[in-house]
């Protein structure tokens, strides 16, 4: 599981800054998502993938803490 620490997030549909956003409405700080999968692109970037209103999305790991398991 992770919560998110920046003040507004961006989900993305791909693990990349350059992917076009997975959603309309950013991630407000505090909001807390369990984590489908975990990728690591070739420029060293760490990506958590999370269901969000029912999508499969990704979400930079710079922006969030991993709590519990």
């Amino acid at each position: 599981m992770v919560r998110v620490t920046a003040d507004y997030l961006n989900v993305r549909i791909k693990p990349s800054v350059e992917s076009e956003l997975g959603s309309t409405a950013s991630v407000k700080s505090g909001t807390e998502f369990d984590v489908l999968d975990e990728v690591m692109t070739q420029s060293g970037e760490r990506w958590y993938k999370i269901k969000m209103d029912e999508k499969s999305v990704y979400i930079n790991s710079e922006y969030v803490d991993r709590i519990g398991e």
